[in-house]
């Protein structure tokens, strides 16, 4: 796999959630890492108004009565950018791409199905500035926020405690949330991770810590349990937004049976796969969707007792026919949960937005059908929240590789 990254862009590749880490990338983190440092993005390719453009990051919040806001700065990588705004593209206009991306003109799953998307789901994508001057309310005139995925320490670093507080706010407000892999575990007051997380440690390079809002945690053989308070105390993680009925709520990832061994410093390579997901509506077909890290429970160091928030919408599936998740699956991939204050939060631990015409880092196996029926389920998912034109499944798709 082969990445071409700036080096403003060099802090999105790492880690958690969606984490690929290089030896090279490691080093210079760790070198560069300064408690309270702030990282912006320069010269990114992203998606506004609807075509392909330049965002610099300059600040001015910037909503002027779209549906739908992506977050497009600090901590999330380009691919995922790419992927939230492709979905956000097909809800508005059916096709494959946005303008100025090159699909533009082919429907997604051209020659099966004809959905033709719905002018009225407008969308903007916000950089970390912009999302942060939105203090005021402007937040409140989104339908709906997106969180692509990346790294979950990146992004609550970045977005910092101005971010977060204007999250907060939208969704004391009535907004809604659906993030992504790092989106998702940024959504959250915690997370155990595998290996490196991409803040400054000294226990965690090659297993797993325990990431919260009060500090880091690593194993103690003595106690049996993650007990070792890293850093003197100190919190790098104080951001996550750990909202409502995520405010106790710890996750957890990799799954390494779908995709493992996950990276570490000595093993820096992360595998990058698709697996069979089923929905918890029976009239839903399977669905294939890219896993990358993704956040879920009741997997190593979570169980039901603590993960009793919200509904299930769709879980993995033990699937002979890839044999990379052996065991009976009560692994979520889509939960959802009412804020209390009219709105839903969406955490989708697969990359159930990925588009196989928009990627730096593969397609995982996935086809063009499943990555419809994906969407067609996501847009179903959220109908709710969108009110928009709804696109039918393909039934002829099969979900196996």
């Amino acid at each position: 796999m082969n990445l071409s990254i700036t080096s403003s862009q060099l802090f999105l590749l790492v880690i958690s959630a969606h984490q690929q880490l290089i030896p090279s990338q490691a080093v210079l983190l760790r070198g560069q890492e300064k408690e309270g440092a702030r990282t912006t993005q320069t010269n990114r390719r992203t998606l506004k108004g609807g075509k392909w453009n330049s965002n610099n990051n300059s600040g001015g919040c910037i909503i002027g009565g779209e549906k739908i806001g992506i977050y497009t700065g600090g901590g999330v990588c380009a691919t995922c950018v790419k992927w939230a705004e492709a979905l956000a593209a097909f809800w508005q206009t059916g096709m494959r791409g946005p303008a100025g991306s090159g699909y533009e003109g082919t429907k997604l799953n051209y020659g099966v199905t004809t959905f033709a998307g719905d002018g009225s789901a407008t969308y903007v994508t916000l950089t970390t500035n912009q999302l942060e001057d939105c203090y005021n309310g402007e937040l409140d005139a989104l339908s709906l926020l997106m969180m692509p995925g990346g790294s979950a320490y990146g992004i609550q670093d970045t977005l910092g405690s101005a971010g977060k507080v204007a999250i907060r706010n939208y969704l004391d407000n009535g907004g809604n949330y659906l993030g992504f892999c790092a989106g998702g575990y940024y959504m959250a007051s915690g997370y155990y991770w595998s290996g490196y997380d991409g803040a400054p440690a000294d226990n965690c390079d090659e297993q797993f810590c325990r990431y919260e809002v009060g500090g880091t945690f690593s194993y103690d053989d003595s106690t049996k349990d993650f007990t070792v308070h890293e850093w003197g105390g100190t919190s790098y993680h104080s951001n996550l937004v750990g909202y409502g009925p995520l405010a106790n709520v710890i996750v957890e990832g990799p799954i390494e049976e779908i995709a493992g061994p996950w990276a570490t410093v000595s093993n820096p390579n992360a595998p990058y796969d698709s697996h069979i997901v089923e929905p918890t509506d029976s009239q839903v077909p399977l669905l294939r969707q890219i896993y990358y890290g993704g956040a879920t429970e009741n997997y190593i160091h979570t169980n039901s007792s603590n993960s009793n928030w919200g509904t299930e919408v769709a879980h993995f599936r033990s699937s002979s026919n890839d044999g990379d998740l052996p065991f009976p699956s009560n692994l979520w991939t889509l939960k959802e949960a009412d804020t209390g204050n009219n709105g839903k939060i969406l955490i989708s631990s697969a990359h159930i937005e990925a588009s196989i015409f928009h990627t730096d880092i593969g397609d995982g196996g996935m086809t063009e059908c499943q990555s419809y029926n994906n969407y067609v389920f996501m847009t179903r998912s959220i109908s709710s929240i969108l009110a928009i034109a709804l696109p039918d499944y393909d039934t002829s798709c099969s979900a196996d590789r």
